[in-house]
C-alpha cells in the first residue's frame, strides 16, 4: 500500500513547501494472535461411551479446538497451567470473568459433552468475550461417540467465524494422497 501526502500548505517552513511530496510505504502491519483461553469441555453426565468417558472427550474436544484457532495464525491459545480456575458444568453458562481477565485471555470457548441414551454426545460449545462479559456463541452438535472429533472442528468454525467476521474452515473434508512407486 502506498499512501502519498502533501502536506506543504500545513506548514509554514518554506523549505518544506518547495521539497517534494512526503511518501510513506505502509508494507506490513503489526498484528499480534488473540490470547484464548480453551479449558476441557465439562463432562456433561461422566458417563463412558464408545469413544471414552465424557470427561475424556471433552479434554481432547478442547485440544481440537485450541489447535484449530491456533493453526489459523490469529488466535493463541493459552497455557492450560496458567489457568487459574477449572471449568465445571456449573461455570459453562456462567463464566468467572475476572479470573480470565488476569491471564489476559480475551475470549474463552468452554462447553461440555453429555453422553445420550442412544449411545452418541451432544458436544454444546459456548463462547464469551472475556472483557465485555458477554457471551457470543452458543450452539450444540449431536453426533455419534465417534464423530466427537467433527463437532469439536465445527465448535472451532463457530468462534472463528464470531470473532473473524469470516467463515470458518475447520469442518473441511479434504483427503490429501500421496503415492510412491512406478506408475503402473
Amino acid at each position: 500500500m502506498r499512501l502519498i501526502l502533501f502536506t506543504a500548505a500545513l506548514f509554514a517552513a518554506p523549505a518544506f513547501a518547495q521539497s517534494a511530496p512526503l511518501r510513506v510505504d505502509i508494507n506490513a502491519g503489526l498484528m499480534q494472535p488473540m490470547p484464548i483461553a480453551v479449558p476441557a469441555f465439562a463432562p456433561g453426565n461422566g458417563a463412558s461411551t464408545e469413544a471414552g468417558t465424557t470427561t475424556q472427550i471433552g479434554e481432547r474436544a478442547a485440544q481440537v479446538i485450541a489447535n484449530d484457532l491456533k493453526s489459523s495464525g490469529l488466535f493463541r491459545p493459552l497455557d492450560p497451567a496458567a489457568y487459574t480456575t477449572t471449568v465445571g458444568i456449573d461455570d459453562v453458562l456462567k463464566p468467572d470473568f475476572p479470573a480470565w481477565r488476569t491471564i489476559a485471555a480475551q475470549a474463552l470457548v468452554t462447553g461440555t459433552v453429555t453422553a445420550n441414551p442412544d449411545g452418541g454426545i451432544t458436544l454444546a460449545c459456548y463462547a464469551y468475550d472475556v472483557f465485555a462479559g458477554a457471551e457470543i456463541a452458543r450452539q450444540g452438535f449431536v453426533t455419534t461417540a465417534a464423530g466427537w472429533r467433527r463437532a469439536a472442528h465445527k465448535c472451532a468454525d463457530l468462534v472463528y467465524s464470531r470473532l473473524t467476521g469470516e467463515s470458518g474452515y475447520f469442518d473441511s473434508r479434504i483427503v490429501y494422497v500421496s503415492e510412491t512407486g512406478t506408475r503402473t
